[in-house]
């Protein structure tokens, strides 16, 4: 009885995460209900399998610093965690993309779709730098600073929705992904480094690319990968 109520509560929840406020309202102000009627504890709608999984998209050896950028900003969006693994003796390094399967599945997509629009505007706007790599980067640059805004809106958003929720259970759902994907790392590579990216370009193509990097329609791709994101 207890674990169907639980779940009708964590599907109120994600329901209150709709574009549509009225719905949303109406989830939450349910979920709350819930909570008291059946005197459910936080740590009861807490308790969640996190099962995370690892999938990765192989490079040559030496990748892209712009790619990295792009990626990390994409894996934060998405709950998920990066890994560089690079193989010297077989030439190759794989971007590690650590997360829920379904957070890795959409990373992944947006990941695909964004470094082709960069490659697509790139040669588009080719008067536009005498650098392509270094335009590259101010495009990810300013793409992973427009993620990053909508990471923070997102989770505002999610903490507002829940006001009359506990508001604890969001920000608990955020950790405990972070936790779970931090163990994973752990067990499956050790005590790894956090490497700082040092951005090295011309001035005049990377400022270039910050602009061109504004013009990118990232709110569509957002809400639909949003639907299918597992918080």
């Amino acid at each position: 009885m207890k674990d169907n109520i639980i779940s009708r509560i964590k599907k109120l929840i994600a329901l209150s995460k709709s574009d549509n406020c009225e719905e949303a309202s109406s989830a939450a102000q349910k979920a709350s209900d819930l909570l008291l009627k059946y005197n459910i504890s936080r740590k009861d709608v807490e308790k969640k399998d996190f099962h995370v999984v690892e999938d990765f998209i192989e490079e040559k050896l030496k990748v892209r610093i712009w790619k990295t950028i792009l990626l990390g900003a994409i894996s934060s969006l998405n709950l998920c965690n990066i890994v560089i693994n690079t193989d010297y003796r077989e030439k190759k390094t794989n971007l590690n993309i650590v997360g829920k399967e379904q957070n890795v599945i959409v990373t992944k997509e947006l990941y695909k779709y964004l470094v082709d629009t960069i490659d697509r505007i790139s040669k588009s706007k080719s008067n536009m730098y005498n650098s392509k790599d270094s335009f590259k980067k101010g495009m990810s640059v300013r793409i992973s600073e427009r993620l990053s805004l909508i990471k923070k809106e997102r989770f505002k958003s999610s903490v507002e929705t829940y006001s009359n929720i506990d508001r604890a259970l969001i920000v608990a759902e955020y950790k405990n992904a972070s936790i779970a994907n931090n163990n994973f790392i752990d067990d499956n590579y050790g005590n790894i480094g956090i490497k700082k990216t040092r951005i090295k370009a011309y001035e005049s193509s990377f400022n270039n690319g910050l602009k061109a990097g504004n013009e990118i329609n990232l709110n569509s791709q957002i809400k639909q990968k949003k639907a299918l994101l597992e918080i």
